[in-house]
């Protein structure tokens, strides 16, 4: 009877040790990656504006709007894309304005719009997190199954 006893402790402590092991392990993982997703936001953020300004330089200058809202609307229309703002030099006047509805938490950034050593203009846009948040969910689920399935081997 007391062998039973025995193993039995030994067994729910070994689950346990495996759990608490595969708890620290899923919350560094899950913190790395949180943290470099933020900076790969941060970087993509970046070079999204730099590429944007620079496509808006001649058209802002020439005062072409046509060709303003052709480029806006390109950008735009991808789906992590919630928010654009372009205005030209008077900063509460837009050339163009478009706001998703989102529910995301979203990532804002803003530049301004240089010709010849003179801001002629400003972009600013948001980005949805939902592909992070979508991507760090699924690796908390697949961990948590992961320590389920560890758990039910180990007790078998």
């Amino acid at each position: 009877m007391k062998t039973k006893s025995i193993i039995r402790r030994i067994t729910f402590a070994s689950v346990a040790l495996v759990l608490c092991g595969i708890a620290f392990a899923m919350i560094g993982t899950y913190w790395v990656i949180y943290d470099r997703s933020m900076q790969d936001n941060e970087k993509r953020l970046n070079e999204q504006l730099a590429i944007l300004a620079g496509s808006l330089i001649q058209p802002l200058w020439s005062f072409d709007s046509n060709a303003v809202k052709i480029i806006a609307d390109t950008y735009s229309a991808h789906e992590d894309v919630v928010y654009l703002k372009i205005f030209a030099d008077i900063p509460g006047q837009p050339v163009y304005e478009r706001d998703k509805v989102s529910n995301a938490k979203i990532a804002y950034k803003s530049k301004s719009i240089d010709y010849k050593d003179q801001t002629i203009g400003g972009v600013e846009i948001g980005i949805s997190m939902n592909a992070y948040r979508d991507t760090l969910n699924n690796i908390l689920w697949f961990g948590l199954g992961s320590a389920a399935l560890i758990s039910v081997f180990i007790i078998l």
